[in-house]
């Protein structure tokens, strides 16, 4: 698949399962760059934005990995990738 805003920031989510990341955190490795003075629910919003449509375009390519990035990653100001841990999946990440 081609490269999406929101690809970065959902891999950042999968390198770090069970982790809890601030969504201001998430789009500055989405942008490659660090803004200090936006909102904390800028960042929510766009973060939210972003990963759902890189979700939408991975469950039309693949069904079953949507479905489980849809359900093992949330998203808000605090955003998290929390697979079963009795299922482990071990990416490779670009």
């Amino acid at each position: 698949m081609r490269d999406r805003k929101g690809m970065a920031a959902l891999a950042f989510l999968l390198a770090r399962p069970g982790e809890r990341v601030a969504a201001a955190l998430v789009l500055a490795t989405d942008r490659a760059e660090h803004e200090t003075a936006a909102r904390a629910e800028q960042y929510r919003v766009t973060v939210t934005k972003r990963i759902k449509a890189a979700l939408t375009k991975i469950q039309e390519h693949h069904p079953s990995l949507g479905h489980h990035l849809t359900t093992c990653v949330k998203t808000g100001h605090i955003c998290t990738y929390t697979p079963n841990p009795e299922q482990p999946v071990a990416w490779v990440l670009r």
